[in-house]
């Protein structure tokens, strides 16, 4: 916790805020109020887990010219524990279920029309099971001597099986949503990296049956 311990004390005082720390608190406020964060309201020291809960360290990253997000919040996933070994020690990593880049890329270029597109937060769009939410705790301070104890509720960008988790929820939402969307169930095996997308098409009459009748939908599930 030491290394955002500066951050937290800059936000206690609105009129000397820095820049970089609005930014940041405003980071961390967004997590919490799209439902990324859930507060522990009982004895913090209960957990589901079989040993002690996990807090994680964070710092902020602040580019200003990345827009529409400049600020990036970092989960040191791979900071050791009281025990010596971090969260990323002690976790499987996963098979490699991740396409070839070169192949995607190729496969796009074979067609006259091609579009690109990604998943907005990807990580952040997967939840965790419950079970496990004190794998990811942080500490939050709201003032000199008031701790509040969050979970991270969704899988966290860091954590050595995040790829893992990623691709195979894909691929698990492509067998799911395959009567409904038969042509996004392809492309979602198929023609994703990471949390981009390359569609390509013959004509521009194809590409506006799957942007209307098949990404729109699949996307809301």
């Amino acid at each position: 916790m030491g290394g955002c311990r500066g951050m937290h004390w800059k936000g206690l005082s609105p009129p000397s805020m820095s820049r970089e720390a609005k930014k940041y608190k405003e980071f961390l406020d967004e997590y919490e109020t799209i439902g990324h964060t859930r507060r522990i309201l009982g004895d913090i020291k209960q957990t589901l887990l079989s040993f002690p809960p996990v807090y994680l360290p964070r710092h902020p990253v602040i580019r200003e010219s990345r827009r529409p997000t400049p600020v990036r919040l970092v989960f040191n996933i791979s900071s050791p524990t009281s025990s010596g070994k971090s969260l990323n020690d002690s976790l499987m990593v996963g098979s490699k279920l991740k396409k070839e880049l070169t192949a995607v890329i190729l496969r796009w270029r074979n067609y006259r029309f091609g579009m690109t597109a990604d998943i907005s937060k990807l990580f952040r769009q997967i939840l965790m099971d419950p079970r496990d939410l004190d794998l990811q705790r942080i500490v939050c301070l709201r003032g000199p001597s008031r701790q509040l104890v969050d979970q991270l509720v969704t899988v966290t960008y860091g954590m050595t099986l995040s790829p893992f988790l990623e691709n195979r929820v894909l691929k698990q939402l492509a067998e799911d949503e395959a009567s409904c969307f038969p042509d996004a169930r392809f492309i979602l095996k198929r023609d994703f990296y990471v949390d981009d997308v390359l569609i390509w098409c013959p004509n521009l009459d194809c590409f506006s049956f799957l942007v209307n009748t098949q990404h729109v939908g699949v996307a809301t599930k």
